[in-house]
């Protein structure tokens, strides 16, 4: 139920701030790019989980490496959501 609630609020949001950010005229080439990168992305994840099942990587670890790399991409863009909004200001 929480996971479809994130997902419900986020495609709001997300088109919210990136109208905030980058204005409405290039909105949605913005949003086409951004989609078709997830649907690469969650395409890519699947066959690369299977690649690190063969040799024995458990799929514990590689959900703790997947926690990790939210964690740092979610610190990376806190830290860069300020610089956005300054350029985006010009």
């Amino acid at each position: 139920m929480l996971g479809a609630i994130t997902n419900g609020s986020a495609s709001t949001l997300i088109g919210t701030l990136w109208a905030h950010l980058f204005g409405t005229r290039h909105l949605g080439a913005i949003r086409s790019v951004a989609f078709a990168t997830q649907v690469l992305a969650s395409a890519l994840a699947s066959g690369l989980l299977g690649v690190l099942i063969d040799p024995g990587v458990r799929l514990e670890d590689q959900f703790l490496a997947m926690l990790g790399y939210t964690l740092l991409a979610s610190l990376w863009l806190k830290l860069l959501v300020s610089r956005l909004y300054r350029l985006t200001q010009v």
